[in-house]
């Protein structure tokens, strides 16, 4: 069905603003992830061998390592041969369906038997018509939405997918929508807090900031917090609350949703990687010699640890207690290419 959104009278922040035309290119280059099936109860048994499904986001090469072991055996035929409808242009693998989609990981439904998409995937204006399309495992494509402005696709819940209408006039405001596979029917949601970095199955992750200092002054202290709240209840609750001379953004989740924050101070080029095992409660990855050249694009967390894809192509694995190592270096049509993220593209199974 098609509906349109009525409008609500939620403020539009100004990084909203900056980051409108971007706005799932920023949220999927920070790598999040959701629960599903896959991530591991406490105390469960890592499986002893799987195949981790990774994609290079330049050279159009997927495949899966073996661990262990971590040869890589190329994707059978051509499955990357049209464009990936998001903005960032990465493919995924759905383990349910046993196939490559043309879009983030986070994209496709906990059961894995729909994914999202919205259209169009970027362009200067908000004055053309936006539409968010339901696709079902069988590759059925449904519109089930369409309006003025842009809507971006933020991931699933166990009711079902949520996105943001970006409504452009005549005042920028932000509207969230949940849209139920199973009816193919619409619910508003109430306004969410912060910028909306990632979706788990019951709740949103938000991170926001406020300048301590002078807009004028760029090394200034700025005050940074990480919320997560419940999407039912609407209660939030503070994971991470610092007042730093840094630029922090959210890079992924661990199996069990606890985001990982990167943290790049202003007068330094070294960038921290921190995980929050419960609110106030982090845990260094980058803590050794190891993370000088790791410069991650994506990641994904599972029974095995954390899962990071860095910007050379190569592969690293983060463990509590071991620390991070690099355990693969995909076959990039360039060697060493700069910017040929090696993107994690599911579990590995």
């Amino acid at each position: 069905m098609t509906q349109a959104a009525p409008a609500l009278s939620v403020s539009m922040s100004w990084r909203w603003l900056a980051l409108t035309a971007g706005c799932l290119l920023t949220i999927a280059a920070a790598g999040l992830s959701l629960e599903r099936p896959w991530q591991h109860p406490a105390g469960s048994v890592q499986p002893t061998s799987c195949r981790l499904p990774v994609y290079l986001s330049s050279s159009n090469i997927g495949g899966f390592l073996t661990v262990p072991g971590y040869a890589f055996t190329k994707a059978p035929g051509n499955p990357f041969i049209q464009e990936a409808k998001s903005v960032d242009g990465w493919w995924s693998y759905d383990a349910a369906t046993a196939k490559w989609l043309p879009a983030d990981y986070r994209m496709a439904s906990l059961d894995g038997n729909w994914w999202v998409y919205a259209t169009p995937l970027a362009s200067a204006t908000l004055s053309a018509p936006a539409t968010l399309h339901l696709v079902d495992r069988h590759g059925s494509d449904r519109t089930v939405w369409t309006g003025s402005g842009r809507a971006y696709p933020l991931g699933w819940t166990s009711g079902g997918a949520i996105f943001v209408h970006v409504v452009a006039a005549p005042h920028f405001h932000n509207e969230y929508w949940l849209v139920d596979p199973s009816t193919m029917t619409l619910r508003s949601l109430p306004p969410m807090p912060g910028e909306i970095v990632g979706i788990d199955a019951s709740g949103s992750w938000a991170i926001r900031n406020q300048l301590t200092g002078p807009a004028s002054d760029s090394k200034a202290p700025q005050h940074w917090t990480v919320v997560r709240t419940d999407i039912g209840s609407g209660a939030t609750v503070t994971w991470w609350d610092q007042t730093i001379p840094a630029l922090v953004t959210a890079t992924g989740f661990d199996g069990d949703q606890h985001p990982i924050l990167r943290i790049v101070p202003f007068d330094s080029d070294r960038e921290r990687y921190v995980l929050l095992t419960s609110p106030n409660t982090q845990t260094e990855i980058t803590g050794d010699a190891r993370a000088m050249k790791f410069y991650p694009g994506s990641a994904l967390g599972d029974a095995h640890g954390v899962w990071f894809g860095d910007v050379q192509g190569a592969v690293w694995l983060w463990k509590p207690g071991r620390g991070l190592q690099q355990v693969a270096r995909l076959p990039t049509q360039l060697a060493a290419s700069f910017g040929d993220v090696a993107v994690i593209a599911g579990p590995c199974r």
